[in-house]
């Protein structure tokens, strides 16, 4: 096939195998992939974002996106971009962790780790105001 005999249907082929392959949607200045140049998108379909649209793959837009929170089943917003890096999405940091330490089992080496921290610091705790626990000082050892 040379660059002269290319159909619409081929390019709309060529950009959607693209996408595939690399999860994102292809620019007008990468042309080094596909057999054809920007001249030919342009008398198919008048644009390139024609074309991909055509070929229903998304715009590079910064539109985010609605999503649920596998943990507290929050709705937030998040870019797409930021949405094909993980199979989980969360709506924080600590939502993912909490998400991913549930049900951890600590080794005896952990805890005897964890154990030999806390006490490398003494705690004063007042109790006395509306029976919530305040550190007054922290000491080191």
């Amino acid at each position: 096939m040379t660059k002269n005999d290319i159909s619409a249907e081929q390019i709309i082929w060529y950009l959607k195998e693209y996408y595939k392959l690399f999860k994102k949607a292809p620019v007008s200045t990468d042309l080094t992939w596909f057999p054809f140049n920007r001249k030919y998108v342009l008398k198919y379909f008048i644009s390139w974002n024609v074309a991909l649209q055509i070929a229903n793959i998304p715009l590079n837009r910064n539109k985010p996106k609605e999503l649920i929170c596998k943990k507290c089943n929050n709705v937030f917003l998040r870019q797409i971009k930021e949405i094909k890096k993980s199979n989980n999405q969360f709506c924080s940091q600590s939502c993912s962790a909490s998400f991913y330490t549930l049900g951890r089992k600590h080794t005896n080496e952990t805890k005897r780790k964890i154990s030999e921290s806390l006490k490398a610091h003494k705690i004063f705790i007042d109790k006395s105001k509306n029976k919530k626990q305040k550190i007054i000082k922290e000491y080191y050892v």
